[in-house]
């Protein structure tokens, strides 16, 4: 297989390893720190195939960078949760995004559901720290402590709160001036509401900062962050209590109403007042950006024309070469709230996402001159990244990295100098880093790119190809709570 499917293979136990490498070129010599990223590694349990990209089994990897020696130590490790133990037993112990935990699934898989609903510890989205762990973590509240490391992982975790919450979204925020994480959580129930919390560095409970009752809930990824406000784009992507309760898995209990368009939630972080707008239908994934002048809170995310964003990625259609993908476009909307009207228009024409840029500059002051995108090519029309775009979202200009038949992860952004102890340096000063698939090679390597001209910097050929993935973070020593993308 000589094309991205080979990218949804399961990574094998023999695969596990850690390892120096040497660079090829130069790493910059302030980039000493460590990138850990995740994303699904297998895709099958006891010889049943996962329904859902999203169901795979968290692989993180690490990545410790040594510019004076020229090498990188390496690490790839299935995440030891309770679902991954379980799996290696031939069975899913939770319920996952798409996939039902038992074999029942009609009427006997609904009356099991009612009896207690279980979720899972599957943590790979992302990673935050929680009091004093790093995390992988999910869209519900169980975490898994990891090591950054040696990878070793556990023990699955939840916050120290009495928080009832069933969601809790991958993409934490961190505000640097406040030095707090900021996340939104969803409770199901007859009445459902969306729940803003924030926690203070170090601390592992959370405190409420606004209760939002719904009727029904979105499907939420990611929200938007200021100083004053968080802003949770609310997709027509929606379920009801009872959805979740008869359907047969989490994703098959949200349908698509675009009769109810899609609304903004302006939610005030100091006094949790809210304000809805609403606009013309649309889904998010991501958010790369916002910032607010006076009464008005400007957004830039990747918006999708329906779910089928989510729906589209499927294994089963992956795997085929026939997922049906809609295009992501990066738009920005301006959201007056004075008279709660919305203006939009888009940045960039191509199918993209994984927007990232400067998070400590873009979230303390709202500066973000410049995005750095993963992009697909219109042919073949896979909606999957084959390139990395960098848009000057003043000029307008673009700048494009790639490699013919190969597919980019998610372009992490690292700084020079950390956002809280820079005075004159642009916010475009500092690297992306990239994991890089060649499936005719079958190789990953990770790739090194100056961040303003898409020159590259340094690349490191990995011991084995690795499962497309998902997102990562950087730790920079002496800063262990910096975020580089939301």
């Amino acid at each position: 297989m000589s094309d991205y499917r080979a990218g949804l293979r399961t990574f094998p136990d023999d695969g596990e390893t850690t390892a120096t490498l040497d660079v090829e070129g130069s790493l910059p010599d302030w980039l000493d720190g460590t990138l850990i990223r995740n994303g699904p590694g297998q895709f099958a349990v006891g010889g049943r195939v996962l329904r859902h990209w999203f169901d795979g089994l968290a692989l993180p990897r690490r990545y410790g960078f040594d510019p004076e020696a020229g090498r990188v130590e390496y690490a790839v490790r299935y995440l030891r949760s309770e679902t991954y133990r379980g799996a290696r037993e031939g069975r899913l112990v939770s319920d996952q995004f798409a996939t039902p935990a038992r074999f029942a699934t009609g009427l006997r898989g609904q009356l099991a559901r009612l009896r207690g609903p279980t979720l899972t510890d599957n943590a790979l989205v992302s990673f935050a720290r929680v009091g004093d762990r790093v995390a992988a973590v999910t869209e519900t509240p169980q975490m898994v402590a990891l090591d950054p490391e040696t990878l070793d992982a556990g023990p699955t975790f939840e916050y120290d709160d009495d928080l009832d919450l069933t969601g809790s979204l991958g993409h934490v925020h961190h505000d640097p001036a406040r030095d707090e994480y900021v996340n939104l959580g969803v409770r199901y129930g007859r009445e459902s509401e969306y729940v803003l919390t924030r926690r203070p560095t170090g601390d592992r409970a959370r405190e409420v900062i606004a209760r939002v009752e719904v009727s029904r809930p979105s499907y939420v990824h990611s929200f938007a962050l200021t100083p004053r406000y968080a802003v949770v784009t609310l997709s027509p992507f929606v379920t009801r209590p009872l959805d979740l309760l008869l359907a047969d898995t989490f994703l098959d209990a949200f349908s698509w109403r675009p009769e109810r368009g899609t609304s903004f939630l302006v939610i005030d972080r100091e006094t949790g007042a809210t304000t809805r707008l609403r606009t013309d239908p649309f889904l998010v994934f991501h958010h790369a950006a916002a910032f607010a002048e006076g009464d008005t809170v400007t957004i830039d995310l990747v918006a999708y024309p329906d779910h089928r964003a989510v729906t589209g990625l499927s294994l089963a259609a992956l795997r085929a070469g026939r997922a049906d993908l809609p295009a992501g476009r990066l738009r920005r909307y301006q959201l007056h709230l004075a008279d709660e009207t919305v203006e939009s228009r888009t940045l960039h024409e191509g199918t993209v996402e994984f927007p990232t840029l400067d998070y400590g500059a873009a979230t303390t002051d709202g500066r973000h001159g410049w995005v750095a995108l993963a992009a697909a090519d219109p042919d073949p029309p896979i909606g999957l990244p084959t390139r990395i775009d960098r848009l000057d979202l003043l000029t307008g200009d673009r700048r494009s990295w790639g490699h013919p038949d190969t597919y980019p992860s998610e372009p992490l952004f690292v700084p020079r100098v950390p956002a809280g102890e820079r005075e004159h340096v642009e916010t475009d000063e500092g690297v992306l880093l990239v994991e890089l698939f060649d499936p005719k090679a079958d190789q990953t390597a990770l790739v090194v790119l100056d961040a303003r001209t898409l020159d590259r910097l340094a690349r490191v050929e990995l011991p084995r190809a690795l499962p497309l993935g998902f997102h990562g973070q950087y730790l920079r020593p002496g800063h262990p709570d910096e975020r580089t993308m939301a």
